[in-house]
């Protein structure tokens, strides 16, 4: 469950620097955080293009 949240690749990063383990704690680590910098970036490129879409100040008349 750890591993679905954003920062966990933070904590891959520290435990290869202060631990010294090998360096898949490392390879995972930038691979994790990668991966959840595309993702968010593309929820936030999602929300905004919707959002920013919306015009209120317009109204449809339609046809007359």
């Amino acid at each position: 469950m750890a591993r679905a949240l954003p920062f966990w690749f933070s904590r891959e990063i520290g435990t290869y620097a202060i631990e010294g383990v090998d360096s898949g704690c490392l390879v995972r680590g930038v691979l994790h955080g990668v991966a959840c910098t595309a993702v968010l970036l593309a929820a936030v490129a999602v929300a905004s293009s919707v959002r920013l879409r919306q015009r209120t100040h317009l109204k449809f008349l339609g046809p007359r």
